[in-house]
């Protein structure tokens, strides 16, 4: 070893100097990679699902009710055509009333054949039987009038069910209902994650289930006799637009 020379030992020197300051930038490089904050914020795999619920009053404005007619008869075009002409007659009564033809529209045709059924015996074919249904949907202040002059006009096989209110415009209510459905689930998810020691994250996913908010029942007439129906009224009120959601919230 005393035998290398001053250059070399320089050399060697030098190229210790190099290799020590790569390692440096190296390690410095990935240190500092290290350090540097996610601008995105910390992932996080742990989550919470709470559901919320909201509610804003509304007042309905209009009435939705269904009217069926069932006839029957040997053959199936009589029947056809008796099931037509007294849905047509009960449908020209509400027209005459005031109700648009654009708002009554077909909801079921059934066809189906009858027998008369002999204990120990087949059954023995007597005709068809014939429904037909329309959906009616109407101005509250009009649906008493209405549905008092198609049952009056219409035969006794003049059914008249499915009577309910509804709202024509609940966009603004929803709105709202949504809004206090979220804050509920938000105050909610916010006491367990306090509560655990986490912090509260952002929603990743929100679920509305879906369903007719708008539906408020009312009592249905299961027949419609026209020797005896006089009148109809309904009383709309006020009523709760309620909305319901599923939040997954992440923790912290």
């Amino acid at each position: 070893m005393s035998g290398i020379s001053s250059s070399m030992r320089g050399a060697v020197v030098t190229l210790a100097v190099v290799v020590g300051l790569a390692l440096a930038y190296v390690v410095g490089t990935s240190s500092a990679q290290a350090d540097e904050p996610d601008p995105a914020g910390p992932a996080s795999s742990e989550t919470i699902t709470i559901r919320g619920s909201g509610s804003t009053s509304v007042v309905p404005d209009e009435v939705h009710f269904d009217l069926s007619v069932t006839t029957r008869a040997e053959g199936l075009d009589d029947a056809l055509s008796r099931s037509s002409a007294e849905l047509s007659t009960a449908v020209d009564a509400l027209v005459d009333q005031g109700v648009a033809r654009e708002d009554v529209r077909t909801t079921g045709a059934q066809m189906r054949p009858t027998y008369r059924r002999v204990k120990g015996q087949a059954p023995e074919p007597t005709g068809y039987s014939v429904t037909q249904s329309v959906r009616v949907e109407v101005a509250l202040e009009d649906a008493g009038d209405a549905i008092t002059a198609a049952t009056k006009d219409a035969g006794r096989a003049l059914r008249v069910g499915g009577i309910r209110l509804a709202v024509s415009d609940e966009t603004q209510a929803t709105k709202e209902a949504r809004d206090e459905a979220m804050a509920d689930s938000r105050a909610t998810a916010e006491q367990y994650a306090k509560a655990s020691g986490r912090r509260l994250g952002r929603a990743t996913k929100i679920v509305e289930p879906r369903g007719d908010r708008g539906v408020f029942e009312a009592q249905s007439l299961s027949s419609a006799d026209a020797s005896t129906v006089t009148a109809f009224s309904l009383y709309a009120g006020e009523q709760d637009l309620t909305v319901q959601v599923e939040v997954v919230w992440e923790l912290l």
